[in-house]
């Protein structure tokens, strides 16, 4: 739909039958550009021309989801809406007891648990069914993983209420294929995005010469100044 309909790939109507996950090694389609969402991991890589934000009119898709996953485009004359997308509140929150474990306070944990727990969903991707299965996922890292991987899994297990918690790319992959996954309810908890760190560069930052150390901590230091100064925090 909208302006990338002219460029969007016709699929099969035996793509799961056809189509063939990536192997392991393998190149996926986006490159170097490829943050290893999960999409190309199962049979819905038949959807990656369609679905990737770093493949053919990429993030520019938003522009036509965002009406139909929300009823309505982003407001240009909104800093809120430019910088967090279409939204009804913003709030800021936290665990007045944070969870042991948790990254920060277990805010995404917690309401995960409840949304289990109160019957909500029937799953949490990546395909947690218990409170138990999602407080041992808890401790979120500044890396991406590939949850989209899972859906498959989610179609074979029956699962029509569905939580799913990640990041941009992979909510926009997921919100392009949404169709598909015969589900009654999707609900989508975003996270902050890992900016394509991976683990092995976490742990070989500090293998870095002292003054590139230096120049990176004084960007990140430059970004939260001018974060604070346009109050996007």
């Amino acid at each position: 739909s909208g302006s990338s309909s002219s460029s969007s790939s016709r699929i099969r109507e035996d793509w799961r039958q056809r189509s063939k996950a990536i192997p392991p090694g393998g190149s996926y389609p986006a490159k170097d550009k490829c943050s290893k969402c999960g999409l190309c991991d199962s049979y819905y890589v038949a959807h990656v021309n369609n679905a990737c934000p770093f493949l053919g009119d990429g993030m520019s898709r938003i522009e036509a989801l965002e009406p139909l996953v929300h009823g309505r485009p982003r407001n240009p004359l909104s800093l809120d809406d430019t910088y967090f997308g279409v939204h009804q509140e913003l709030l800021y929150a936290r665990n007045i007891n944070p969870l042991p474990g948790a990254q920060w306070t277990g805010i995404v944990t917690t309401i995960a648990i409840e949304m289990l727990k109160s019957g909500i969903v029937e799953a949490v991707v990546c395909v947690q069914r218990t409170p138990e299965e999602v407080l041992a996922a808890k401790g979120v890292k500044p890396t991406l993983s590939p949850n989209l991987n899972t859906l498959a899994l989610v179609e074979a297990a029956g699962v029509k209420r569905l939580l799913f918690c990640g990041v941009g790319c992979q909510v926009q992959a997921l919100r392009s294929v949404e169709q598909y996954l015969n589900l009654d309810k999707l609900y989508v908890l975003g996270t902050n995005c890992g900016n394509l760190l991976f683990t092995t560069h976490i742990h070989n930052i500090f293998l870095y010469p002292p003054f590139l150390l230096y120049k990176l901590f004084l960007i990140m230091y430059v970004i939260c100044i001018i974060n604070i100064h346009f109050n996007w925090w």
